[in-house]
């Protein structure tokens, strides 16, 4: 939808021609709390902090190719991290099925923090569902980090909170009308 008035055009969005990020639900780990993040959807975490560490799960979006590889997403973003930590160690990746949903899995171990400190970290990868006639799509990820010596009993949440993921139809009140 645009408004060519005085020679400007004017997008709208949401709209038709530029449509929202998807609408999604995850299951909140009991106890923990979900709130708005910077450069993020969601972050999810603890009340408190962990041993001194903010233990948390965020929840990004970004648009991509709708002919981005998954693999070669996550391959690229390993790259970077590696650049900003040398002693990143993979501890295991794959590629698994949520319901429908095809995941990008990875744990590390890495040095991370003021001052530092050993973390594990849970990425998981995966699309939106794809939109009939769009050139782009959403990739979510989902990175929960926490102190390496608790990741025994926090890495489940994480995997809930991954596993639960779904997408769902855009509530009404959140999809543009058209006048």
């Amino acid at each position: 939808m645009t408004d060519s008035r005085a020679g400007a055009v004017r997008a709208l969005y949401p709209s038709r021609l530029l449509l929202p990020v998807p609408a999604c639900t995850f299951e909140v780990p009991d106890g923990w709390n979900v709130q708005e993040f910077p450069q993020a959807l969601a972050m999810v975490a603890p009340p408190e902090p962990v041993d001194g560490f903010h233990v948390n799960a965020l929840i990004t979006a970004r648009r991509v190719s709708m002919n981005a590889n998954l693999a070669r997403i996550a391959q690229v973003a390993l790259a970077r991290q590696r650049r900003r930590h040398p002693d990143l160690r993979v501890e295991s990746e794959k590629v698994g099925r949520f319901g429908q949903r095809s995941t990008y899995l990875r744990a590390l171990a890495l040095t991370a923090g003021e001052p530092a400190r050993h973390v594990a970290q849970v990425q998981a990868f995966f699309f939106a569902p794809a939109v009939e006639g769009r050139t782009v799509t959403d990739l979510f990820t989902v990175v929960g980090t926490c102190p390496d010596e608790h990741a025994r009993d926090i890495v489940p949440s994480f995997l809930k909170v991954i596993a639960s993921f779904d997408f769902v139809p855009t509530p009404s009140e959140f999809v543009p009308r058209v006048q």
